[in-house]
């Protein structure tokens, strides 16, 4: 079976992703079709599944360090212990076989979820000291991705990641994907886009108002792109 891919140009980079609060500043959207062969989905399955464990284990940490009373980990140290470090025990080791930028990425976003917090809990807390008891905290804390639906992976320029002459996308350690393109992207995207991926089983609606539709095996579908 074919599954649908949907390509979201950005005015900061290339994302493909369906959940609701990573996405921002979109300007254009094409849906295209991915074609991944049966090793591919094995690949981009291993990368969804490493992204998912060490976002859950930054954040594991930061609540541990938080219950005990411990100073804040910086987000530097957080990075190394959830992915340099964590490489090198038994139980992760196998975090090496997939980007490195990936997981960068997948903690970049567990950061951007607490600075988002944060600053949503200090003006909840600004307008009440102002009168507004009634005011709501806006944005939640941070929470463990669940396997069956956090489903969703981010290459930057970084990972070399690219559009190949033939059409095919190339991925770090996931192989050149095949892309049914139904318009020419802009040249300013295929010098330098930023791609995150994400697989769904139904058209998510950040992203799209179409119809939702099943697309079987939880094949990955999304696809974006920006310059």
């Amino acid at each position: 079976m074919e599954c649908e891919a949907l390509v979201t140009t950005w005015m900061d980079g290339l994302i493909l992703s369906h959940e609701p609060g990573i996405l921002g500043t979109m300007q254009l959207r094409y849906r295209f079709r991915l074609h991944p062969t049966p090793a591919q989905r094995k690949a981009l399955a291993k990368a969804f599944g490493c992204a998912r464990v060490v976002y859950n284990d930054g954040l594991r940490l930061r609540e541990e360090v938080h219950r005990a009373g411990l100073p804040w980990v910086s987000d530097g140290d957080l990075l190394r212990l959830v992915t340099t470090e964590a490489k090198r025990t038994p139980d992760r080791a196998w975090l090496a076989e997939v980007s490195a930028v990936v997981l960068q990425q997948s903690v970049a976003d567990l950061h951007r979820a607490y600075r988002n917090y944060f600053a949503a809990l200090a003006e909840m807390k600004t307008k009440r000291a102002k009168g507004n008891k009634q005011v709501k905290l806006r944005v939640h804390k941070p929470r463990l991705k669940r396997r069956h639906y956090d489903k969703a992976i981010r290459f930057t320029a970084n990972s070399r990641f690219r559009v190949l002459s033939n059409g095919r996308l190339r991925l770090p350690k996931v192989g050149d994907l095949r892309v049914r393109w139904s318009r020419e992207l802009p040249r300013a995207q295929a010098r330098s886009p930023s791609p995150s991926m994400a697989p769904a089983a139904t058209t998510p609606r950040s992203l799209s108002r179409s119809k939702r539709r099943r697309c079987p095996g939880h094949r990955p579908r999304l696809v974006s792109i920006s310059a």
